[in-house]
């Protein structure tokens, strides 16, 4: 797009005509003795400067032998009005490769690590209970970047943590999620195991770990560190009077709880903790329930 440059342009623009009554062109009809429509240079002008308006706006200068200015100019206007808005959402719950949708500028990222499994209990004879802990839930981050992410990044959805296997046995520790090195979310803790024994009138308190999630280029919008749930009660060694902790829960997920004399329930959803089991008096030992796994949620932006 170029402005006119015949020798005959004028050099300044000419006063245009005052304004008439708006109508259409027309090729006239000389039977009918009606005008061909003029092209005035008023109407010319006006048109050459509104299209040269556009392309000088979007930061082009007016070239004489590029014919898809106009087309770019309006490209470049539309995307810079619409900076910042959401262009999509990427889901990751399996380990795979984040590869950007075209024209993301920068991203919010949401990651949780995997739950930890829940303790699991003994045997225990006539007048001894076993209560064991829940799991942790992975910690959960968010966090917002505006580079790092161009070429793509590998995505590492952490392991459910297993519940301890029958017996005096620890839950294992959840999975650590990541994506690439810009975040990284570790896994929550697994739940201490039941150990037989006649006290009663015991209650622990729930675990948790000041861990903070790794960040770099980013900026962290906020984050919540590894817990449990209720840790384990104890006020006998009859059903209705013992408790396994319950799994911590995360923002995706809800940790597993357990009743008296039976093994920890799973964690369900994401980053959640298993629960942990609890036995009394007489009972055959029994497992932890498995904590939930990670998550990794991009939100895009233009």
């Amino acid at each position: 797009m170029y402005q006119y440059d015949d020798p005959t342009c004028a050099a300044a623009l000419p006063a245009p005509a005052a304004g008439g009554t708006p109508g259409y062109f027309t090729d006239g009809n000389p039977v009918g003795g009606v005008a061909a429509t003029e092209l005035r240079s008023d109407f010319m002008n006006m048109l050459m400067m509104e299209l040269l308006n556009v392309v000088t706006a979007s930061g082009q200068t007016p070239s004489k032998t590029t014919y898809n200015q106009v087309a770019t100019a309006i490209e470049s206007l539309i995307a810079a009005s619409s900076s910042g808005r959401l262009l999509n959402v990427q889901l990751f719950t399996s380990s795979g490769t984040y590869t950007p949708t075209p024209g993301a500028n920068s991203i919010i990222v949401e990651a949780v690590g995997a739950g930890g499994g829940g303790g699991a209990c003994p045997a225990v004879s006539s007048g001894q209970q076993a209560t064991a802990a829940g799991g942790q839930c992975g910690i959960y981050a968010r966090a917002r970047f505006a580079a790092g992410f161009s070429g793509g990044l590998s995505v590492t959805i952490g392991a459910q943590g297993n519940g301890g296997a029958t017996g005096s046995n620890a839950g294992t520790s959840g999975g650590t999620t990541s994506l690439g090195s810009l975040l990284s979310c570790p896994g929550g803790a697994g739940g201490s195991a039941g150990v037989a024994s006649g006290n009663v009138l015991t209650a622990s308190p729930q675990s948790s770990s000041a861990t903070a999630p790794t960040i770099s280029g980013g900026t962290l919008l906020g984050f919540k560190t590894r817990r449990s749930g209720q840790g384990p009660m104890v006020l006998g060694t009859t059903i209705g009077t013992i408790l396994g902790g319950a799994g911590g829960d995360s923002p995706f997920g809800i940790g597993g709880v357990t009743v008296g004399g039976a093994a920890g329930n799973a964690a369900t959803g994401y980053g959640a903790g298993g629960g942990g089991c609890s036995q009394y008096g007489g009972e055959a030992g029994s497992a932890g329930g498995n904590g939930a796994p990670g998550l990794i949620i991009v939100w895009e932006y233009a």
